[in-house]
């Protein structure tokens, strides 16, 4: 279960789509080597699609966002 809080919660309704996004404070190494999850799922929160590029769309038709960086991993 999500629950969603503070002002967000006004703002909200029942089977509205919700992107979740998390944050995490790392040294400069650690962010280097860090290489994110993400999680498509559908409309039943059934997995469609796993991979670590946060700009990435699966919905075709979709285009790259013209200045988003690419995730690399040193």
């Amino acid at each position: 279960m999500i629950c969603i809080n503070g002002p967000a919660a006004h703002l909200i309704n029942e089977n509205d789509t919700v992107i979740l996004i998390t944050y995490a404070q790392m040294t400069t190494e650690e962010a280097r080597a860090y290489a994110p999850k993400i999680v498509h799922v559908d409309e039943d929160n059934k997995i469609l699609q796993l991979g670590n590029d946060p700009a990435e769309s699966i919905t075709p038709g979709l285009k790259r966002p013209p200045f988003a960086l690419t995730t690399q991993v040193n």
